[in-house]
């Protein structure tokens, strides 16, 4: 086997959030001593019967946004030709209602805003484009299990691995700890709406949340970029097969006020440590259902 050969790849939009989806998996996988001075890091996951090992690696974009993860992604798929990417980290929730901090969401879609010009108030093209049917014709929707899945068996084993995890109750099994003493849930049905910007406007948030889909619970700024390069790349016979998952820990609400610097990290850290939880279940399960295919 080639050395730049992986199974799996774990990606993060920051540095810091490897060393705590690296926690998790230290528990779980059997890690593999590199430089110590590398900035990614390496996991191994074996099997008896039959005897099959898996490489796992994780490590971080340059920084975050849609343009950086779509090009990180496309570099990783074609560098190491992974069966999976998972995208892991942590998304800002839009409505307390319909998620809870510590909760832990896999998008099964992602919705985004092209803005292709900045009218001034007052001409005509501004009122047209804030216009909320006008507004609704420029999102448009990706589809994460289908449109970055081309293949049925693959769309049929992704749809498999999810739907075994939430019969297995995967709240309870990936041990996810709250936040504010609130019992996290993983929502695998919920939409994601992928900002270009860090949204820190209450009335800009609160006009998304009416605009996009209902089940649209988080925001963030690197699922559609991820999406679009796993559907790119797939369209490559040597790809076709390549799994996109994005799996994101709530550690906020977008546009809402911190009590401190401190509350801030600590539920970021939990956050990410919930979705590091979530992955690593997800990835035993697919090794467990296609380890016959590894080699």
């Amino acid at each position: 086997m080639e050395e730049s050969f992986f199974h799996y790849v774990v990606l993060c939009a920051k540095q810091r959030e490897v060393a705590h989806i690296e926690e998790i998996f230290a528990q779980c996988f059997d890690k593999v001593e590199i430089d110590g001075l590398s900035p990614h890091v390496e996991f191994l996951i074996s099997s008896e019967q039959p005897e099959i090992t898996a490489r796992i690696r994780i490590e971080a974009c340059e920084g975050p946004g849609n343009v950086i993860s779509a090009s990180r992604t496309s570099y990783i798929i074609s560098a190491y030709a992974p069966h999976v990417v998972f995208f892991v980290g942590t998304a800002a929730g839009i409505n307390p209602k319909l998620v809870s901090l510590g909760d832990v969401v896999i998008p099964s879609f992602a919705e985004y805003r092209p803005f292709d010009a900045v009218y001034q108030k007052g001409e005509p093209e501004y009122d047209d484009n804030i216009d909320p049917v006008t507004f609704r014709e420029w999102f448009f929707t990706v589809c994460a299990l289908k449109a970055a899945l081309k293949r049925v068996d693959v769309t049929n084993l992704t749809n498999t691995l999810l739907r075994e995890t939430h019969k297995e109750n995967l709240s309870a099994l990936a041990g996810l700890k709250s936040i504010n003493g609130q019992s996290p849930k993983v929502h695998n049905e919920a939409g994601i709406f992928s900002a270009g910007i860090k949204i820190v406007s209450a009335e800009y948030r609160d006009y998304i949340n009416g605009m996009t889909d209902e089940k649209t619970y988080t925001i963030d700024m690197e699922s559609f970029g991820f999406f679009q390069s796993v559907n790119t790349m797939s369209k490559f016979a040597k790809y076709e097969s390549a799994i996109g998952l994005m799996v994101r820990g709530i550690s906020d609400f977008a546009a809402q006020k911190k009590a401190s610097d401190a509350d801030v990290s600590e539920n970021r850290r939990i956050a990410v440590h919930n979705a590091a939880s979530v992955t690593s279940h997800l990835l035993k399960k697919h090794f467990e259902l296609t380890k016959k295919r590894i080699s």
